[in-house]
């Protein structure tokens, strides 16, 4: 199986080769305008991923069904089986044509491409495969030698088909399944699983080496074999052949005997080589095993000892029955939500990535979620290194499960948060009455940036029972049991926007943000977690940073009364100018009338 992978990769590795369209996030789905387009298949999709499940039955099919071909039996069900195999392997090679395929990430959809991609690796197998399955069904008519050497080759041509294996690897990998697993997969099934897989690995290696068994008791060119020892001519039942052959296989790998031992040569070399093999393999089933053991010993006696230590306090303080089973509903929750969102403290190699790559990653996972909020989509579109400090500096995962709060009345606030998923209640100040039903995409606590904030009320998971008290069907869909966020740490944005060139803007939308606030609610005391929709926010942002109609109708008023101001500037200056004049007039008529009166006098002097 490895040997052809890298095969089909060598074929492949052209394509993977293709640049793929600049700003392409993980999980991006990727068309192109063709007719075909509409017929085609999203690879995570339920349909896609239950065809997956099909052709894996089919595949456990030929696991089983193949090795049995050495007992010689015709059966109207293995008939059925082979036909209905043929049918889902052409059937299969139909829809490679029209299933996308994902390519380093982005879910690629186009028809061109997975045609090619189809064609340069798995075609050329299938085809030979399904051809050959169609031509051993419809050779009805050959006579006994020829249905001899076919059956040779379909034996030959049926060990291909155990190759597509690799479908059991490619639908692991498909984000669906693994979705699906961990929400159903808790450690202690897992550990039980694990345990199951390798009961089932030995099983099937004792049913292959059985099998083979009777085959080389089958070989001619010998005077005496197993087979013809211990089984007369009429005694030809197929199922004690089958049990006889997987018993002998299962001693092997134990310390046990039977009374079958090989009589030729070529008897004793398949035995040799079978116990050699099951010296290795046997230590490693049984190691593995134990481990698996132990894992669950050791999860169950965890739990054991949790339920006796709370039924010894509940019994010792003689607490109410009714807080207990709030108590054991509660774990039961707990349990049953035990996995979670994968955050990013829970993936060990990123504590080895550089700070830079390390910086982008928080960039491409917290940035479209706050962008969505007005003012930081206005940052990211103008001050990239502020939007990409609050993304690596600022910003965490957390979750919430049913039964537990985010935050209560009173406290002091540090966080803002933005809801990714799941459906919460908020109740206002103590009441337990009427909560308010928050969903997925948006915000919460903005206040705590702007000013010191204690949280005006409680924010849980909405459980059925607060569902029913906010809505007057009872009948809504009860949502998500788990709460999933990211929160905005207020004292490193504050640390973050201090070096920002934008500083006197986000100065004023405080400003504003905490007038409008108090004015739209009536008072300071009546401002609560949940105020700021996108629409007061945006509100906000125009009048602080001056753009938009308010922004326009503010300039224009400046401007207005920028004029007024000059004009009164100018009118004050003319009126200055004329008391001067007015002033230098008067002083002139003094002079003249003085020097009139000088020479009145001169002239009546010379007279005397």
């Amino acid at each position: 199986v490895s040997s052809f992978g890298s095969l089909t990769s060598g074929f492949t590795s052209g394509l993977e080769d293709t640049p793929l369209p600049d700003g392409l996030r993980s999980g991006d789905v990727l068309y192109e305008k063709s007719c075909v387009q509409q017929f085609m298949l999203n690879p995570n999709s339920w349909a896609s991923v239950l065809w997956d499940f099909v052709t894996v039955l089919f595949v456990f099919y030929d696991m089983i069904t193949l090795p049995l071909q050495v007992f010689n039996f015709q059966s109207d069900v293995l008939a059925t089986g082979d036909l209905l195999v043929a049918i889902v392997w052409t059937v299969d090679m139909a829809l490679s044509f029209l299933r996308g395929v994902t390519d380093r990430g982005a879910v690629d959809m186009r028809p061109t491409y997975v045609a090619t991609k189809y064609l340069r690796s798995w075609f050329l197998v299938d085809l030979f495969v399904v051809v050959t399955d169609w031509t051993l069904l419809l050779s009805g008519g050959l006579d006994d030698m020829e249905v001899l050497r076919v059956l040779r080759g379909r034996i030959f041509l049926r060990l291909l088909r155990v190759v597509r294996l690799v479908r059991l690897i490619k639908v692991a990998d498909r984000s669906s399944i693994i979705r699906l697993k961990e929400a159903i997969l808790n450690d202690h099934n897992k550990a039980v699983s694990s345990v199951l897989q390798l009961l089932f690995v030995v099983i099937m290696i004792n049913h292959y080496v059985g099998c083979g068994w009777f085959a080389v008791g089958q070989v001619e060119g010998f005077e005496k074999s197993w087979v013809s020892e211990h089984f007369n001519e009429g005694d030809q039942h197929v199922l004690s052949q089958y049990l006889t052959s997987v018993h002998w296989a299962v001693i092997q790998f134990t310390p046990a005997a039977m009374e079958v031992m090989p009589v030729n040569s070529a008897e004793r070399m398949y035995a040799i080589v079978v116990i050699f093999s099951g010296l290795v393999m046997f230590s490693s089933f049984v190691s593995s095993m134990t481990s698996a053991m132990n894992l669950i010993n050791k999860l169950n006696f965890e739990q054991r000892q949790k339920s006796t230590a709370l039924r010894q306090y509940i019994t010792e303080n003689r607490v109410s029955l009714e807080l207990l089973f709030c108590i054991q509903n509660y774990q039961r929750y707990t349990r049953a939500l035990e996995r979670k969102k994968l955050h990013e403290s829970d993936v060990a190699a990123f504590k080895n990535l550089p700070e830079d790559l390390l910086q982008r990653l928080h960039s491409e996972v917290y940035g479209p979620v706050i962008a969505t909020h007005p003012l930081f989509g206005h940052l990211q579109g103008n001050e990239d290194s502020t939007i990409n400090g609050i993304c690596h500096l600022a910003m965490s995962e957390c979750s919430l499960v049913i039964g537990e709060e985010l935050f209560r009345y009173g406290v002091t606030g540090a966080k803002m948060y933005f809801i990714n998923s799941g459906k919460l209640a908020y109740f206002s100040g103590y009441s337990e009455k009427m909560p308010k039903l928050i969903s997925a995409g948006r915000w919460m606590c903005e206040p705590v940036l702007w000013c010191k904030w204690e949280h005006r009320g409680r924010l849980t998971v909405a459980t059925s029972q607060y569902l029913r008290m906010a809505m007057e069907s009872p009948d809504q869909s009860m949502g998500s049991l788990r709460g999933e966020f990211m929160a905005l740490d207020a004292a490193e944005f504050h640390a973050i926007i201090l070096r920002s060139r934008s500083l006197s803007s986000m100065q004023s939308y405080a400003r504003v943000f905490t007038a409008m606030a108090v004015q739209d609610c009536g008072g300071a005391n009546e401002v609560d977690d949940l105020w700021g929709s996108y629409e007061q926010v945006s509100t906000c942002l125009r009048r602080a940073f001056g753009f938009g109609e308010e922004a326009e109708a503010a300039s224009r008023f400046k401007m207005l009364k920028h004029c007024f101001a000059t004009w009164k500037q100018a009118a004050r200056e003319e009126r200055e100018r004329r008391k001067r004049r007015i002033s230098g007039r008067t002083s002139m008529r003094r002079w003249l009338h003085f020097f009139a009166h000088a020479c009145m006098r001169w002239r009546d002097s010379t007279k005397v």
